[in-house]
């Protein structure tokens, strides 16, 4: 449950920008209506402040053109054919978009018609609470039960759940990205049921949203209750084509319940279920960072049977690849001790720099060639086995 402020009484920050009053004064004098809508309106009534600032109006998209630049208003022309244009006034950006309904659908396209019908505006929108519009005083207007959705933290889709998801198969990975922040253990039976239902849909979608979806969830304080259904709905294994490890996953949020880290819970629900790592390059469309440390985390296994000292493993893998792969070793057994002391005494250890260079060598009078790489990774494991203790002078002193 949430309690919801008062938009009138605590109008949120952006709405007391002379800029966004200034536009609304704009609409309003070109003979239209102008009001807030969508996420920048949910989030005001959680008291979050949202940068990303929607205005719907009920004027055609070429009179908000013209009315905008006769008052002197920069206006970027970035969605006419769907009737949205972005103001600029100052440093703030509005993205002003005409009253519409669709016409057609063609999965994340679709015709529109241009209205002046706040509620079929309202009607193609995704969730209930996606579909709040706030007037410049702060007055609210709710035409499918938005505002006692998002008090009890319930994602309901507006209609038929099946028809809002075939207008945009991505709506899916947005019910259960919604559900990870809002919702505690409570869903809409038919919003599930239909995301079931339609899941093989996702194909459809670009690697790349399926990404930002997928990561955005697991950025979220605690996306468990929505892992969980998305496992239990099969949309899991239809976007990485591979059962999750879920108990590794609930070990992890019990030890790490407050660091969202969406890789290393990436990581904990999938590391080691597929043969390699390579499915996450195409599939996910990772950034290059994001999929060297998950790759770096396939394997991690391994170090529960790696006899070198901690000190050798730290300096081998480095020093966050060693946390990682520890975290998801504490992950497997929450219960276990030897780990967390492991990671504990690791993070305190300062690591070393290995003091000498090829260069080092070559002023020794060493040949420069492939000799050079050899002798150096002998002197350096030496000095590993010395427990890093020998000097710059100590190490040349053996050549």
């Amino acid at each position: 449950m949430f309690t919801l402020k008062d938009l009138k009484t605590e109008p949120p920050e952006w709405l007391l920008y002379p800029e966004s009053q200034e536009l609304l004064a704009c609409l309003e004098g070109a003979g239209g209506e102008g009001r807030f809508v969508g996420g920048c309106v949910r989030d005001a009534l959680l008291g979050i402040v949202s940068e990303d600032l929607d205005i719907c109006t009920s004027l055609p998209p070429d009179e908000v053109m013209y009315a905008l630049k006769e008052e002197g208003i920069r206006v970027l022309p970035t969605g006419l054919k769907h009737g949205t244009v972005t103001a600029m006034l100052g440093e703030r950006r509005f993205e002003v978009t005409t009253l519409r309904e669709d016409v057609e659908t063609y999965g994340r396209h679709a015709e529109v018609r241009f209205t002046d019908d706040w509620q079929e505006d309202a009607a193609r929108r995704d969730f209930t609470f996606n579909a709040l519009y706030m007037e410049g005083d702060g007055t609210l207007h709710d035409y499918f039960g938005g505002l006692a959705d998002l008090e009890r933290g319930l994602v309901r889709f507006i209609g038929d759940p099946v028809e809002r998801i075939k207008e945009d198969y991505l709506r899916i990975l947005r019910y259960f990205r919604f559900l990870g922040r809002f919702s505690g253990t409570i869903f809409d039976q038919r919003s599930m049921e239909a995301c079931r239902t339609e899941r093989s849909g996702i194909r459809q979608l670009s690697a790349e949203r399926i990404a930002k979806e997928i990561l955005t969830l697991l950025a979220t304080d605690d996306p468990s209750f929505a892992v969980e259904k998305m496992i239990e709905t099969e949309v899991w294994a239809q976007v990485f084509k591979s059962p999750a490890n879920w108990i590794r996953f609930q070990g992890l949020m019990r030890t790490q319940l407050r660091r969202p880290d969406p890789i290393l819970r990436l990581a904990a629900l999938i590391a080691g279920e597929l043969p390699d790592p390579s499915f996450m390059r195409h599939g996910l469309r990772l950034s290059n960072r994001q999929m060297k440390r998950l790759e770096a985390l396939w394997t991690y296994r391994d170090l529960a049977t790696d006899s070198r000292p901690f000190e050798e493993q730290i300096y081998r893998l480095g020093r966050d690849t060693y946390y990682d792969q520890v975290s998801l070793l504490i992950a497997d057994d929450p219960d276990n001790p030897h780990w967390k002391l492991q990671q504990e005494e690791g993070m305190k250890w300062q690591m070393p720099e290995f003091p000498v260079s090829g260069q080092d060598l070559l002023e020794t009078g060493l040949a420069a060639g492939p000799e050079i790489g050899i002798k150096l990774k002998e002197l350096e494991q030496f000095w590993i086995d010395e427990k890093f203790q020998p000097s710059k002078s100590d190490l040349l002193s053996r050549y």
